[in-house]
């Protein structure tokens, strides 16, 4: 400033100093051009000097504003640190507070200089990492804003805004759908009389239920019923691990009939129309699991699965079985040729069903064929291949594998996947994007990996096995369909296995299979030369029933850590047998069946739900009979896993139990 000032007396003096030098000229010489020159410089000095005083007091003025300014900032600066709804936090390098403006210290206390920021809150320093996060503190909420280079902490209380968000989550709407499982063949058994007080009952229960819960419901159709509830319901309702599954046994009990419930329910940002879609669709995923459970999806978060624990009822009405034949009949005369597709090291069912499907496509006259993966075939099925090399069966002429069949496939194929709805557990994923149509024919219980939009899915969960699925779509089909002996000795293997010689899941349609099978040929004696056990495989039974460990919950867990190339029959057959132990509620048999694939097969009489737990590892199946496969693991590894997921289904099952009434 000095120095500005400094300048600009110089240009002021010189003009002075100038007008001397011309004015002793002038009184020397008195000429006109000199006073002239005089003149001029009389008036430039005049003005320069008026410009410069200008000048300095309004620069003087500006001066003065500026620090006056500047007194009022640091003022209003020191105000706002102390009394604006904002804490402030200045932290060292090791995290000690250096200083805290007057809302920090109302909410840590005065004496916090100093001090450890853990040893001030926890959660606050616990997220210090971050820049911008939530904590809770002291039974309130902050926004906290985290300057890591200048080390200081910004905090907001937030506490109003979060309720106000808490309460508009907690009132927004979930759709669902409650089913009433059983209920045609239910009622079916029943007098006009008792089915009119079933029906009376029946909708006295869901509705007293629903009120019970603050839930609207509406029937729209026998045994239907549409649901809206608040979020904050549902959680109550999910919270109770929905007892209205249990409850309901009570009344099949009072009428001698076997009823359970299916309950989809959805909550999310969508509009009603697509939370209403949503919502059937996850009920159609509860009866594709079998009913008797109830399934909800928040937002976009996992499905989550409540009950499930009974086995599916048969279902003696085959209107289903003859409406899929016609679809299917319709789809396979629209294709330009159709690819089956089984499970990855498919089985004795699989192979079987996929065999039945090739018959019924010949007999259209379009081509068909089997995908297989000679690389991962179960040794079981290798057998079968030997049984149809030895009679030169036409079927072998079908098998291609997964590259060829990505050569025929094209958008005119049809892909008909056979024995699994799990994308991830077919032979060749790419087929399922490339063919035009897809049909998807299965008797496991759907899991939370599921193929699509199918253009026809057919999933019975009652069913045996696949085998007996396309059996009976074989039996109704709209032409007739001649099945060759040796494609029925072949889908009664399939059979047998699946049921472990018509043991488990065995109903009466199963029988009604197997003799329609046997009637077309079907030899009961290669199906059990197939599946004998060399005497090998006997000493290899016997090496797994040593290495037996029995669970604090009456539960055996066999692990074949140093026994290579197990087939998935061996470990099925395996668990079978250790059911056969006096006690034991379920057993796990785990061993390498494939290169680097683990597996591990599960059984039970029905007390412990097998598909839950085989669920939580990536695989499924049925309530007393399940199985999945494991990658890129030891059977260790995967026996300790194992372990964990059976401790979470207890510790579901016995907060389920803690909710019924």
């Amino acid at each position: 400033m000095e120095q500005y000032l400094n300048r600009k007396m110089m240009l002021l003096i010189l003009p002075y100093l100038f007008l001397i030098v011309v004015l002793v000229a002038a009184i020397i010489d008195p000429s006109t051009i000199l006073m002239i020159v005089l003149t001029i410089l009389v008036l430039t000095t005049i003005a320069m000097h008026i410009t410069f005083y200008i000048k300095f007091y309004t620069h003087e003025n500006k001066t003065k504003e500026i620090s006056d300014l500047t007194y009022r900032v640091k003022k209003i600066g020191a105000h706002a640190f102390n009394r604006f709804p904002i804490a402030i936090i200045s932290y060292t390098d090791d995290h000690k507070v250096d200083w805290a403006n007057f809302n920090a210290k109302s909410i840590f206390g005065e004496k916090i200089a100093k001090k450890h920021l853990n040893k001030i809150c926890p959660s606050l320093y616990e997220k210090l990492s971050a820049t911008d996060y939530t904590a809770e503190i002291h039974e309130q909420i902050y926004d906290v804003v985290n300057y890591h280079d200048k080390r200081l902490l910004y905090l907001v209380n937030v506490t109003s805004r979060q309720a106000a968000i808490n309460e508009f989550y907690a009132k927004r709407l979930a759709v669902g759908y409650l089913n009433i499982d059983n209920y045609e063949d239910a009622v079916s058994e029943l007098n006009e009389q008792k089915r009119s007080i079933l029906n009376g009952t029946l909708n006295t229960f869901v509705m007293g239920w629903a009120k019970s819960e603050q839930i609207y419901a509406k029937s729209y159709s026998d045994a239907k019923y549409m649901l809206v509830l608040e979020y904050q319901k549902l959680l109550d309702v999910m919270h109770k691990k929905f007892e209205v599954l249990n409850r309901i046994k009570r009344i099949s009990d009072k009428f001698d009939v076997t009823l359970t419930l299916s309950i989809g329910i959805a909550c999310n940002e969508h509009n009603p129309y697509q939370m209403s879609e949503k919502a059937l669709e996850i009920l159609d995923l509860t009866q594709n699991r079998g009913g008797d459970q109830a399934a909800v999806q928040i937002d976009d978060q996992d499905i989550r699965f409540f009950g499930g624990k009974s086995n599916m009822v048969e279902k003696r009405n085959k209107v289903r079985a003859r409406v899929v034949a016609t679809e299917l009949d319709e789809l396979i005369e629209d294709a330009s040729n159709v690819i089956v597709m089984p499970h990855k090291i498919p089985d004795t069912d699989a192979f079987g069903a996929a065999t039945g499907v090739l018959n019924i496509v010949n007999r259209k006259g379009k081509d068909c064929f089997i995908v297989d993966d000679i690389r991962e075939r179960d040794k079981t099925l290798d057998k079968v291949f030997s049984y149809l090399q030895e009679n030169d069966s036409n079927i072998l002429r079908s098998v291609v594998t997964p590259q060829i069949a990505m050569e025929i496939c094209n958008k005119h194929t049809l892909l008909i996947v056979v024995d699994t709805q799990n994308p991830d557990l077919v032979v060749e994923q790419k087929l399922l994007s490339k063919a035009g149509t897809l049909v998807v024919i299965d008797h496991h219980r759907r899991g939370k990996r599921y193929i699509e939009s199918p253009d026809l899915i057919y999933t019975e969960t009652y069913a045996s096995s696949t085998a007996e699925l396309i059996t009976e779509i074989i039996e109704y089909y709209p032409q007739k369909v001649v099945i060759p002996d040796i494609t029925a000795t072949c889908m009664l293997a399939g059979i047998v296995v699946d049921t472990n010689n018509f043991t488990y899941r065995t109903g009466s349609r199963t029988f009604d299979a197997a003799s329609y099978l046997r009637k077309h040929g079907a030899n009961t004696l290669e199906v059990q030369t197939m599946l004998r056990e060399s005497y090998e495989e006997h000493l290899i039974r016997a090496e797994l029933f040593e290495k037996v460990e029995l669970t604090p919950y009456d539960m055996a867990i066999v692990v074949a850590e140093d026994m290579e190339d197990l087939t998935k029959i061996k470990l099925a057959q395996t668990a079978d047998w250790l059911l056969m132990i006096e006690n034991v509620k379920a057993s796990f048999v785990i061993g390498k069946i494939e290169g680097n694939v683990v597996g591990i097969s599960s059984r039970s009489f029905g007390e412990v739900n097998v598909q839950l737990i085989m669920e939580k590892l990536g695989g499924g199946g049925h309530l007393n009979n399940a199985a999945t496969q494991l990658e890129n693991i030891t059977p260790f590894e995967a026996r300790n896993l194992l372990v964990a997921k059976i401790e979470e289904y207890i510790e579901e099952v016995g907060n389920n139990e803690g909710h019924t009434t």
